[in-house]
C-alpha cells in the first residue's frame, strides 16, 4: 500500500505491507508441477519495496469467488475469503444523480467516472447502492473493485502539513428507516492500486433483505464492480510455493496516456518521460 498517505484525523493511514493478489485463471498450468512465470511491474512512475513473494494455489468449490479480505487504509493481516454468491446492486447512483448501475454490475473495465477535484487525486463524490435479496444468518461482505487516482508525494506532504481533512478515504453509511444515513465504518478498506479489490465484512446488525448503503470519499475512485458477497461455509486448501529464480530489470519512467486524467492508461516504457 502507499506510504505517507495523510489521514483526515491527523497522522498517516496505517501501512498495509502484505497484499494478496488473485491472478487470472489462465496463469495456472495443467498441473501443480508446471512452471509459472510471473512479472511484477510498477507503473514506471512509482517505487515498490518488495521483500518476499509467494505463489498460493487455492483449492476451492466450483463456482466460488476467492477474494483477499482487507485493503489499503487498514492494518489487518490479509486472508482469503470464499464467496459462493455475489449480489450486484439493483440500483447505484452517484453524488451528481447519475445512475451507474450497469458500470458496477461486473468486473469488465467499464468504470464509473468521478468528477475532477481541485488538485490531482481529490474529487468529493458519493455512491448510493441499493441491494435486495440479502440473506440473513450468513456472513456478508462488501466487495469493492476498481482503482484510485493517487495524489502525488508533494500533494500528500502539503495536505499532511496544512489540511489533512481534505483527503478522506471511503466512509460507509447505511440508510435508516427515517431516511437518514448512519455511519458504519471509517476508514473503509479500499483498493490499493490498479485494478485491485477490497473486502469489508458487514456487521450482522446491518443485514436485512433490502439494504441501501452509501460510500463517501474525497479520493478519486474509478469503480469497476461493487457487490455484496455471501461467504461460503466451507474451507479452502492452500498450497504455498516460493520462487525458484528471480530477476530484477530496470525500466525507465513512462508517460501516462492517452489521457492522464482518467483510465484506461497505456504505460509504455518505449516512450519515456
Amino acid at each position: 500500500s502507499p506510504l505517507g498517505l495523510p489521514a483526515p484525523f491527523g497522522g498517516l493511514l496505517p501501512p498495509h505491507p502484505r497484499e494478496l493478489l488473485v491472478l487470472p485463471s489462465t496463469t495456472r498450468g495443467t498441473s501443480v508441477r508446471d512452471p509459472v512465470e510471473i512479472r511484477v511491474t510498477e507503473e514506471y512512475r512509482e517505487v515498490t519495496y518488495l521483500d518476499q513473494v509467494q505463489l498460493w494455489a487455492i483449492d476451492h468449490a466450483p463456482g466460488h469467488t476467492i477474494v483477499p479480505a482487507g485493503g489499503a487504509g487498514v492494518s489487518e493481516p490479509p486472508r482469503l475469503v470464499a464467496l459462493e454468491r455475489l449480489l450486484a446492486p439493483i440500483r447505484a447512483t452517484s453524488g451528481s444523480g447519475e445512475v451507474v448501475t450497469r458500470a458496477l454490475a461486473a468486473s469488465d473495465g467499464a468504470m464509473t467516472r468521478p468528477p475532477m477535484g481541485p488538485v490531482q487525486g481529490l474529487a468529493a463524490d458519493s455512491l448510493v447502492l441499493e441491494f435486495e435479496g440479502v440473506p440473513s444468518g450468513r456472513p456478508v461482505w462488501l466487495l469493492l473493485e476498481g482503482l484510485v487516482y493517487w495524489t502525488d508525494s508533494g500533494i500528500n506532504t502539503a495536505l499532511a502539513q496544512t489540511r489533512p481533512h481534505l483527503l478522506s478515504p471511503p466512509a460507509l453509511e447505511v440508510l435508516e428507516a427515517d431516511g437518514t444515513f448512519r455511519p458504519v465504518a471509517f476508514p473503509l478498506p479500499f483498493p490499493a492500486g490498479r485494478t485491485k479489490t477490497a473486502l469489508f465484512l458487514l456487521p450482522r446488525s446491518l443485514i436485512k433483505p433490502r439494504l441501501a448503503l452509501r460510500l463517501r470519499s474525497t479520493m478519486r475512485f474509478f469503480w469497476d464492480r461493487i457487490a455484496l458477497g455471501i461467504e461460503s461455509p466451507g474451507s479452502v486448501a492452500i498450497l504455498k510455493r516460493y520462487p525458484v529464480a528471480s530477476l530484477v530489470r530496470p525500466v525507465p519512467l513512462s508517460r501516462l496516456g492517452p489521457d492522464p486524467s482518467e483510465p484506461p492508461w497505456s504505460l509504455d516504457p518505449a516512450h519515456p518521460m
